[in-house]
């Protein structure tokens, strides 16, 4: 999620043209100073498995990471190797880094992520991939007028694919078909300068998608990322963060220190933290086992009024005709909405929840009979919490659950213990920084 968020602020960036307004003290106090938001992330190796809607993934290892704020602090994490995939893909230490630098008139961010020895194949052959030395460094910047990145300090120090070692200096994104494996993308970088006041750099050294009969043996469109790095320096107008997000459905259970399943969020939308709108439905929430039927839409907005120093996010999830674990609960319609508002002056987080034709398990539920997080137990399968009201993460902000289903026992339907099935999320915050 955290690199979604970083790609969805720099896209989506919503700047007012008055940044250099002396009005707030949340702006720059002078001419000649600027406000910034910094962003970045950093890890050696993660692992992504997508099969429709499920997802199972493995790390990031060795992750640093910092996500839209004006006071960073810096980072630094070393592993001293991973191994996985019964030895097929190890590498030795992992060094992961964030370095941050403010002044009144610039700022700016570099992420990097380092890897002695990196192998994926089998350790009695040769292997199909060998990386030695792999450095990948993004840099972004900011200064009065212009920001700015790059990738330029990415580099590998040796490398070989199917036993041919290959140029020192690869061209961006460098793509190779390997047999056995699958795609692989050399040096991929993505550089997004989407205005004067906006900067991303991304770059990813090593990207692997498998195909059939790889020697992992893991499915078809397994992704491998090695060596990853974002950066991203953004001049605002009020220094304040937004966050807002809608799904209908989502669960996830850990198998492991380093590794989980997932399904969902979907339908999925949210806003980088200037702000956008962003929508999407899902006709059908069909999935087998779990979810019977169910239409759902979902929204998300956040913007900035720099003439009012005003800050305002909304998120909303509405869900028709829901039916789960084979008509277990069903409802025949859910709406949440979630509000975060800052003026400078005041602040405020508040929503709404509605629920109509309520039956979990052989409880009727009435409009207005329930309060916020009313339990309902669910006799060899756990219990439901209505209307469930979430901690928040920022400063201003609301954030509701319709319905988070519990699994405490064994049941028919095979679901794990420990697994949370939520079902119509939002929220939406506001981080104010002074």
């Amino acid at each position: 999620m955290r690199r979604r968020l970083i790609i969805f602020f720099t896209l989506l960036c919503v700047v007012g043209a008055g940044f250099w307004s002396v009005t707030n003290s949340h702006r720059a106090a002078k001419a000649d100073t600027i406000s910034t938001l910094l962003s970045g992330s950093a890890f050696g190796l993660a692992v992504n498995a997508d099969s429709g809607a499920t997802r199972l993934a493995g790390g990031p290892f060795g992750e640093v990471s910092t996500v839209c704020t004006p006071y960073p602090t810096n980072q630094e994490k070393t592993l001293l190797g991973v191994r996985l995939f019964h030895g097929l893909l190890t590498s030795s230490s992992i060094q992961d880094k964030l370095t941050f630098n403010r002044a009144d008139e610039n700022s700016s961010v570099e992420s990097s992520s380092i890897i002695e020895r990196i192998t994926l194949g089998n350790p009695l052959l040769s292997p199909l991939l060998e990386v030695d030395g792999l450095h990948a460094v993004t840099r972004s910047r900011a200064r009065i007028g212009s920001a700015s990145s790059d990738t330029s300090a990415s580099f590998f120090g040796t490398i070989s694919i199917a036993g041919i070692h290959l140029p020192l200096h690869i061209a961006p994104n460098t793509r190779i078909e390997l047999p056995g494996l699958g795609t692989i993308v050399l040096n991929e970088q993505i550089k997004l300068n989407t205005g004067p006041v906006n900067s991303y750099a991304e770059v990813n050294m090593v990207d692997i998608t498998l195909g059939l009969n790889n020697i992992l043996r893991q499915p078809v469109g397994t992704r491998i990322l090695i060596g990853h790095s974002v950066s991203t320096d953004t001049i605002v107008s009020v220094l304040a963060a937004m966050q807002a997000h809608a799904y209908g459905l989502s669960t996830e259970l850990g198998i492991g220190k380093l590794a989980s399943v997932q399904l969902g969020p979907l339908p999925n939308t949210e806003i980088g933290c200037t702000g956008g709108t962003n929508h999407a439905s899902a006709a059908d929430l069909n999935l087998a086992g779990l979810v019977d039927a169910g239409v759902a839409d979902t929204r998300t907005t956040g913007a900035i009024d720099t003439a009012k120093s005003t800050v305002t996010v909304a998120s909303s999830e509405k869900i028709a005709n829901l039916s789960l674990l084979g008509g277990l609960i069903r409802v025949g319609l859910l709406r949440e909405e979630a509000h975060a508002v800052y003026s400078g002056t005041s602040s405020r987080g508040y929503g709404d929840f509605t629920a109509l034709q309520v039956r979990i398990g052989k409880h009727k539920l009435l409009p207005h009979t329930y309060t916020p997080d009313t339990r309902v137990n669910l006799p060899g399968l756990g219990y439901v919490m209505l209307d469930e009201i979430v901690p928040g993460e920022t400063n201003v902000g609301y954030a509701i659950n319709a319905l988070d289903i519990s699994i405490t026992t064994s049941n028919k339907w095979h679901l794990a213990v420990g697994l949370h099935i939520i079902v119509g999320h939002v929220d939406a915050g506001i981080s104010v920084f002074h």
